[in-house]
């Protein structure tokens, strides 16, 4: 559908429709052909506040302008990946997988659970889906694209085995994350004073959904991770800070990271050094691709048409 058939779409609801009143509908942006209401944002409020229930006691107006800015990025990735994929497929195995492992996410032990939350919160199962779809089909193409430009340094890994085979007992600890980019070093400090402003007043858990750039975890939740599968640079600093605390920005190749501590443990291992290989390579390479997805959406979102009305 192009643009002025969309935007005749919206008049056709504002001014026929007997359930909605016209100065209720305004469109927000217009993203290349893609158009965001007002309804639209307020659906994307509902969802996040939802199954984000800390969301509450964070101030309105900053949930409203994430789940714009979501909407926003969102619509970039749909315009690029209608140029790879037919978006009107059915779903296939893939994407059944990636719905199951959203809900899980959220602590949800079935499908029916999720359906049964999603209707007595009056969210559209739909809507759900098709952003899934977007996400998940965002990372295949991610995948597709740069997943032969990843470099793996084995004797690096060799080097970490080494380490873990002379140790029985290891620290582990358990981080959550806000990845932030920044393109000089104005931006970096306003995007930094932000963050640690929204950790003080709307808690780590809240700000990570709010500002965290790492689309492949937003919530910010890591968990359980060992010492020897994280940097030098990331292990002396969650070594220096107390439980419930956070780190000074990290510079990492995609950006710079903010940690916090939730808890840490020594833990005994029987060492299997197949599987460790398998799990630090899978790491970097999860790495190397989060570094690739960011780079190419901030290189698409340069040249992308975003109108305010």
């Amino acid at each position: 559908m192009n643009l002025r058939k969309k935007i005749f779409v919206i008049l056709f609801i504002i001014f026929y429709s007997n359930f909605l009143i016209a100065s209720e509908i305004k469109i927000e942006r217009i993203v290349g052909n893609e158009i965001i209401t007002n309804l639209d944002v307020e659906k994307q409020y509902k969802l996040l506040t939802s199954l984000n229930k800390d969301l509450v006691n964070v101030e309105k107006s900053k949930i409203y302008n994430f789940a714009l800015s979501s909407l926003i990025d969102e619509k970039i990735k749909l315009i690029e990946l209608k140029k790879y994929f037919d978006l009107e497929k059915k779903e296939n195995d893939f994407l059944k997988r990636s719905f199951v492992n959203f809900y899980n996410k959220y602590n949800f032990q079935n499908e029916e659970d999720f359906l049964n939350f999603l209707s007595l919160n009056n969210l559209d199962i739909k809507t759900i889906k098709t952003k899934i779809k977007i996400e998940s089909l965002w990372n295949t193409l991610i995948f597709d694209k740069f997943s032969n430009q990843v470099e793996i340094n084995y004797q690096e890994i060799d080097k970490q085995l080494m380490t873990i085979s002379l140790n029985s007992k290891i620290n582990e600890y358990n981080i959550s994350e806000i990845l932030f980019t920044a393109q000089d070093q104005d931006e970096f400090k306003l995007k930094k004073d932000k963050i640690y402003n929204s950790i003080k007043s709307d808690g780590f858990d809240n700000t990570a959904i709010l500002y965290n750039e790492n689309s492949l975890n937003k919530s910010g939740k890591i968990g359980w991770i060992t010492e020897n599968k994280i940097g030098a640079n990331i292990n002396k600093q969650l070594k220096n800070i107390d439980i419930g605390n956070v780190t000074n920005p990290l510079r990492v190749s995609n950006g710079f990271l903010i940690l916090k501590l939730n808890n840490t443990r020594i833990v005994d291992r029987e060492l299997d050094l197949d599987k460790e290989k398998n799990q630090l390579i899978s790491i970097e390479k999860n790495k190397q691709l989060n570094q690739f997805s960011t780079i190419y959406f901030n290189k698409i979102s340069k040249n992308a048409s975003i109108k305010k009305l």
